[in-house]
């Protein structure tokens, strides 16, 4: 008795979580439609979730189907070593990505400001020992050397 409402809890667990990640695959390619290789790291991030689960959710269900034990080793690795750690990394990846890219980013920009800023500048420039220098209000202001 205990092992089919367990059996059903499991199925239906299953069946949300295929639900969820078919919402969540629409949503990022309406999205991402415009970023091709981001619309495929997602699909592939979220494969791996849903194998991970499903691999979680076989292991679990052998036992209630078959009525066999499993190896234990096997058991323990595919059951919970495998379904917890290969998410997680690939989440810590994800992070570090996009911190990466947000960095690279802001650098950028920050490269752009420093350069408009280096052109706003004047900057005097010699003519036969004489400074030349540009300014915004008036056109042009020569610099003489006084003895």
């Amino acid at each position: 008795m205990a092992s089919t409402v367990f059996l059903v809890i499991e199925l239906l667990a299953i069946i949300l979580y295929s639900f969820l990640t078919l919402i969540c695959m629409i949503s990022f390619w309406k999205s991402f439609q415009r970023k091709e290789s981001a619309i495929i790291s997602r699909v592939r991030s979220s494969s791996t979730f849903c194998f991970c689960f499903l691999t979680r959710a076989i292991i679990f269900l052998y036992n209630p189907i078959t009525g066999k034990f499993m190896n234990d080793e096997m058991f323990l690795t595919l059951g919970y070593f495998v379904p917890d750690i290969i998410p997680t990394l690939l989440q810590v990846y994800i992070w570090h990505s996009r911190m990466r890219n947000e960095e690279e980013d802001s650098t950028f920009i920050n490269s752009l400001y420093e350069n408009e800023m280096d052109e706003d500048t004047p900057t005097p420039t010699p003519v036969n020992d004489q400074m030349i220098l540009l300014s915004e209000s008036s056109p042009l202001v020569i610099k003489y050397d006084y003895y």
